[in-house]
Order: structure tokens, then C-alpha cells, then sequence
């Protein structure tokens, strides 16, 4: 059995640079740990469905920073502290995920891009 220990996460001060030809109004959700993943399969009958399998960790969101522009260069000021609590190995098996989300007046918001390391690289 593995040693369980505390370890300190502390994110502050994110920097992001809009890539984009139009304008973006945006935030980052942080999710520390978990083993949350999403895969596509193929059911018997040959149709391509999204299975949801683990479960997320701690999360904390940004605040949201509206109208930046082309190649522009934004700092989230934010500052968040935690503690997990797990062994060297959930530190392989579980991972940090960036969730970068686009906000729009019109509709609900939605994620323009995850980012998440887990043991198989994914």
C-alpha cells in the first residue's frame, strides 16, 4: 500500500494569449486530481458514443476577462490554494486539467479547450 502525503497546489497569476482572428471573452477552470475521463466507443451496432467514466476533483474558476483581442496577452488574477492528499502513484493516475471556456451573452458557455496529462499520456 502507498503512503498517502499532503501536498500544497497553488495557481495565481495565469497568463493567456488569444490566438484567434476574433475577439474572446474567456475564463479558466482548474481541476485539481480525479480520474475523470471521456472516450469515445463504438457500440455493437457500430455507432460512435461518448462514455464518461472516474470522477473530478476540487475545481476553482477564474474570474472572466472580456474583449481580448487578436494575438493580445491577458493575466487572470487569480490566486488559489489547496491541499491533496494522495500517494506518488494517484500523482500519476490522477491529473491537473485547464479548461479553457468561452463566454457568450446569447448562449450558455462552452469549453473551447481541455487540457489534462494522465498515466497513459492522455
Amino acid at each position: 500500500m502507498d503512503m498517502k502525503r499532503r501536498f500544497k497546489v497553488k495557481i495565481s497569476n495565469v497568463k493567456v494569449q488569444n490566438l484567434q482572428p476574433e475577439m474572446l471573452d474567456l475564463y479558466l477552470q482548474f481541476v485539481i486530481g480525479g480520474n475523470f475521463k471521456e472516450d469515445y466507443t463504438t457500440t455493437p451496432s457500430g455507432r460512435r458514443v461518448l462514455a464518461l467514466g472516474g470522477k473530478r476533483g476540487p475545481s476553482t474558476k477564474t474570474e472572466l476577462i472580456r474583449g481580448i483581442g487578436k494575438d493580445e496577452t491577458r493575466i487572470f488574477s487569480c490566486h488559489y490554494e489547496c491541499e491533496y492528499h494522495g500517494s506518488y502513484t494517484n500523482l500519476k493516475e490522477e491529473c491537473l486539467e485547464i479548461e479553457v471556456w468561452i463566454s457568450n451573452d446569447f448562449i450558455f458557455s462552452n469549453i473551447q479547450f481541455r487540457l489534462g496529462v494522465t498515466q497513459d499520456g492522455h
